[in-house]
């Protein structure tokens, strides 16, 4: 994604984010959404991306069943032997995952069994003998169970009552049963199924593919959408717990920031609720921007030297994953998103001139999706799969008690940072040389703050993507917005910085609608915006070394925003530099209230 170039196995969406044009340049992902005040294709271009690899030619439909048995003759001699049936292609089945069997060709040649024919009506014939009145089958042509087709076998003497064909075996979750590959067992109560790709990872992953599917496809984790990235380009969260949702996911909104248990499902990987995905012409449903990558190269080892457990259901063209551990359960952290429609800009790897405007089918719906790390990705299975069955369920960042999971709505936090960011909630430095997500020790009572260097008209904005939609709104009840602030240029001299020890930093904050889908990224300002140096603080408390923090608590009446913007539809907090010289500060507990309480606590 933007972040990324067109990627590989799987789809991410990194935000290239414009307002970090004053720390560090972007990275080429294959995919990224943006957010903050980005262009839409700057956002789009930050998508993380996922593409999958070429493969094994995808086996053709069988022709049409032909009918072995002969027209009958008008006098048949009686010593006349019966023509042997015409060959028929080589079949394997699989069971989808709706439970039907369906057939490909595949494996040795073998006679295909055929009903019995409609016997003709008798012709009377001397001398020889009138015909049964209901002949049974005969042992070269029985009635026939779909069952998974064996390899031939000989052919079994008359017999004058030939066995029924056996029931097809039960399929089950962990492999396959009587030739036939199976879909995944249920997910747990409380659980959904959903399906993962993956990007980022080493350069032994780059230098194997790229040749084929084209520079920086698997693209990076850094520069997402939603902007976790320190100004030395460092991640704030481990790289192999890390995750971005596909926009068409039913809890998107306010996704940045909140965590999931995610494990590994074994069997057919869907493309639907009722249809498994295919290996066609060696990529993923025929698409060339989803190559299946065992077809350019099954040889690869993970980070951890394990070799690729192969794919059973490869000969039948499907996709058929064998986890490490089933119940293995990790924790993943949304930093990023996987858009369905990706726009990538001419000179990122692989893409035309002019640019291109491509879908990432991954993202674009038929199953609940993840891009994860692929550090995260070989937690639970080989990389060299490049897609996998999940289930995965919503929890609590630091409790891991589970929340309702979708179609329920998100959750979003009303504390937007403590520590770190919290659920819900974007973190974008704007025209800021130095900005670090969690600063240890520079927080209230020595926790973690965020930490900015704002130049002139720079900034740090706090936004809920997609939250103007029913279900999320963080602020439409809301009464004041509170947080702690401090300077951190560790000097008392004016002409240092505009934020000198000893005095409320001189910032302005302002609330906002950062737009959405429904109103194509329309952006609505409230009329009013409060300058922290005409504001009485609230409280205040000592900070490090010679600092001070200070606590402002702002009604959000103060911000004029009736007939302006509905206050259902803010989703958007940003304090900026007013002041000729750079602005230095830290801040920690920054939260929504309701009411007039707080939920951080005293200082």
């Amino acid at each position: 994604m933007p972040r990324r170039a067109p990627r590989g196995p799987l789809p991410a969406l990194g935000l290239a984010l414009a307002l970090l044009a004053a720390s560090a340049p972007l990275a080429a992902r294959a995919q990224g959404p943006g957010g903050g005040d980005v262009s839409a294709e700057l956002q789009q271009l930050n998508t993380a991306v996922t593409s999958a690899p070429v493969g094994p030619a995808a086996p053709q439909a069988p022709a049409p069943a032909q009918d072995p048995s002969p027209p009958p003759a008008p006098a048949p001699a009686p010593a006349a032997p019966a023509p042997a049936p015409p060959p028929v292609p080589p079949m394997s089945s699989y069971v989808t995952p709706g439970g039907a069997v369906r057939y490909y060709p595949a494996g040795p040649p073998r006679p295909e069994p055929q009903p019995p024919p409609t016997p003709p009506p008798p012709v009377p014939q001397a001398p020889a003998p009138a015909p049964a009145p209901a002949p049974a089958p005969s042992p070269a042509e029985p009635a026939v169970t779909p069952v998974p087709l064996t390899p031939a076998s000989p052919a079994p003497a008359p017999a004058p009552a030939p066995a029924p064909a056996p029931a097809p075996a039960a399929a089950t979750a962990s492999g396959t049963s009587g030739g036939a590959v199976a879909e995944p067992a249920p997910p747990p109560a409380g659980w959904v199924r959903g399906r993962s790709t993956y990007y980022g990872g080493p350069d032994l992953l780059a230098e194997a593919y790229d040749p084929v599917r084209g520079k920086g496809s698997f693209g990076i984790l850094t520069y997402g959408a939603c902007g976790y990235t320190n100004s030395d380009g460092t991640l704030p969260f481990p790289e192999d717990a890390v995750a971005a949702p596909a926009d068409a996911n039913p809890d998107y909104p306010g996704s940045c920031g909140r965590c999931y248990q995610v494990k590994c499902a074994s069997g057919i990987v869907a493309a639907t609720a009722s249809a498994p995905v295919k290996i066609i012409d060696g990529n993923f449903d025929g698409d060339r921007f989803r190559p299946y990558l065992p077809a350019i190269n099954p040889n690869i080892t993970d980070t951890k030297n394990r070799p690729w457990p192969g794919n059973p259901g490869e000969g039948q063209g499907l996709q058929v994953v064998q986890c490490w551990d089933p119940e293995q359960v990790i924790i993943v952290r949304a930093i990023d998103s996987c858009p369905c429609r990706q726009v990538l800009s001419e000179g990122a790897p692989g893409v035309a001139a002019g640019g291109e405007v491509r879908r990432q089918e991954w993202c674009c719906g038929g199953q609940n999706h993840f891009d994860l790390s692929y550090y995260a990705f070989e937690r639970l299975a080989h990389p060299v799969y490049g897609v996998m069955s999940i289930d995965y369920r919503p929890v609590d960042c630091g409790t891991d008690a589970p929340l309702p999971p979708p179609p329920a709505p998100g959750f979003v936090s009303p504390v937007v940072y403590d520590d770190t960011i919290q659920p819900g909630w974007n973190w974008f430095p704007y025209d800021s040389s130095y900005f670090r997500l969690s600063q240890q020790g520079a927080g209230l009572n020595g926790s973690a703050a965020t930490c900015v260097t704002m130049s002139p008209g720079g900034g740090l904005g706090f936004r809920c993507r997609l939250c103007e939609r029913e279900g999320y709104q963080p602020l439409r009840d809301a009464t004041a917005i509170s947080l702690w602030i401090r300077p951190n240029a560790n000097s008392s001299d004016p002409y240092v910085s505009s934020t000198p020890d000893g005095a409320l930093p001189p910032l302005k904050m302002f609330v906002m609608d950062d737009g959405g889908f429904e109103l194509n990224n329309t952006k609505a300002y409230c009329f009013n915006e409060v300058y922290f140096n005409s504001t009485t603080p609230a409280a205040t408390a000592d900070g490090p070394g010679n600092s001070t923090w200070y606590q402002l608590v702002i009604p959000l009446s103060d911000f004029k925003c009736e007939g302006a913007v509905p206050q259902e539809r803010l989703n958007r907090i940003d304090l900026q530099n007013i002041n000729e010289r750079n602005a230095v500060v830290c801040v920690d507990r920054l939260e929504i209230l309701r009411g007039g309480s707080s939920t951080g606590g005293s200082a």
